[in-house]
């Protein structure tokens, strides 16, 4: 249920910051679901994906990109 409701979090707010968040916490919430713990398995993120289109030019997306593995290693990935 927590993946639902950051959603519905992130598609109400105005904020672009809020939204970049509340997209990493679903992101977080769909790492669990689909047991997505390391690097190979991270290009399966489709909130990953999400948070590369819509919010790498928040200041969110660069702090999190810093203290964030899976983060990472998705961007640098889908970099390739």
């Amino acid at each position: 249920k927590a993946k639902e409701y950051y959603l519905k979090a992130m598609n109400a707010a105005k904020e672009k910051e809020f939204k970049a968040e509340c997209c990493f916490m679903a992101a977080k919430c769909e790492q669990k679901e689909k047991a997505i713990y390391d690097s190979t398995n991270v290009q399966n993120s489709t909130q990953f994906a999400l948070m590369k289109k819509d919010f790498s030019n928040t200041q969110y997306f660069k702090d999190r990109m810093a203290d964030c593995a899976l983060l990472k290693d998705f961007v640098d990935y889908n970099n390739k």
